[in-house]
This record gives C-alpha cells, sequence and structure tokens, in this order.
C-alpha cells in the first residue's frame, strides 16, 4: 500500500523514509495536496523501466514475472475471442 507523505514531511525524514523505501514500502510524494513524486525501493523503478521499454502487454507481464516470480500462466490473462458484427 502506498503511503500519502508532505514535502515537508519528506524532506525532514527523508533518511528513514529512504530506509523504509528500501525496505518495501512506498511513497506518494505531495505539495498543496498534488502528487509530485514517489519514493519506491530500486527494484520497483527496474520492474517499472523493463515494463516502460516492453512493446507489449505480455513483454510487459514478462518484465513483472522477472521481478517479482509470478507464476501466472499468459494464457489465464487472454481474453476470449467473440465473433466481431457483420457489416453491411
Amino acid at each position: 500500500m502506498t503511503k500519502t507523505v508532505s514535502m515537508a514531511a519528506a524532506k525532514s525524514d527523508l533518511s528513514a523514509l529512504a530506509s523504509r523505501a528500501c525496505a518495501g514500502e512506498r511513497f506518494l510524494l505531495v505539495r498543496r495536496g498534488r502528487p509530485v513524486a514517489a519514493l519506491v525501493a530500486p527494484g520497483d523503478v527496474e520492474a517499472l523501466e523493463l515494463a516502460a521499454r516492453a512493446t507489449s502487454f505480455l513483454e510487459a507481464l514478462e518484465a513483472f514475472r522477472h521481478k517479482y516470480g509470478d507464476e501466472l500462466p499468459a494464457a489465464a490473462l487472454e481474453a476470449p475471442r467473440t465473433p466481431g458484427r457483420r457489416v453491411v
């Protein structure tokens, strides 16, 4: 679960927040109630970068599997195809 932290609080507790992020917590940094940045573990950034470079959903899924070890088969994610409407 992502925790919301004000920029002022983040500024004063950056070292502690960084340690907690490295341990797996995620923080959304906000200024005047608006999100401005996120503080996450380095492994999360790597997974996001791999997913961003992926050219398809299945490549993105494989990037997350590589990071998180998800064993969900790709076939389970495919939507059943139905014939479309006939155009007259």
